[in-house]
C-alpha cells in the first residue's frame, strides 16, 4: 500500500482559472502536480455530482478499446492525497496528473475525428469553456 501524500500547495479556494472554468489544483510533497477529479470532470464539461463519472466514461467500451493505454491507465488510477484544507468527513481528496487533462482531450478529439464518440458523449467536445 503506498503512502498517501499530502498537498503542500493549492487549495480550492484558490483554483487554476482557465476562461470561464475553475480546476483545484495542487503540488504534492513529492512535487507531484495534481488537478481535483471532479474539477476535471466539470472542465470536461459534466455538470453533475458523481465523483465517479470519469472512470465510468472512460470505462466506456467505444473509449476503453480505442484510447492510449497509459492515458486510460492514469484515468482509471486517480491520485489519492490529503488536501491541506480538508476538514470534515472528506479529508482525502482524489486528483489526477496534471497533464491527463490534455491528454484527455486530445484523444477525445482524436476518436471524435475517427467516428468513435457516440452521440451521447459528443457533449464533450460542443461546449466552449476555455
Amino acid at each position: 500500500m503506498s503512502k498517501i501524500l499530502k498537498a503542500s500547495y493549492g487549495s480550492d479556494k484558490t483554483p487554476l482559472k482557465l476562461g470561464t472554468v475553475e480546476i483545484p489544483c495542487y503540488v504534492l510533497e513529492d512535487g507531484t502536480r495534481v488537478l481535483s477529479g471532479r474539477a476535471m470532470q466539470k472542465a470536461l464539461g459534466y455538470e453533475g455530482s458523481s465523483g465517479d463519472w470519469l472512470k465510468t466514461f472512460i470505462g466506456t467500451k467505444n473509449i476503453t478499446t480505442n484510447i492510449d493505454p497509459e492515458i486510460l491507465a492514469g484515468i482509471l488510477k486517480p491520485i489519492k492525497f490529503k488536501r491541506v484544507d480538508a476538514g470534515g468527513s472528506q479529508p482525502i481528496t482524489y486528483g489526477y496528473d496534471a497533464t491527463a487533462l490534455i491528454d484527455l482531450c486530445d484523444a477525445l478529439i482524436t476518436l471524435n475525428k475517427a467516428g468513435v464518440l457516440r452521440d451521447n458523449q459528443k457533449f464533450l467536445l460542443s461546449k466552449q469553456r476555455l
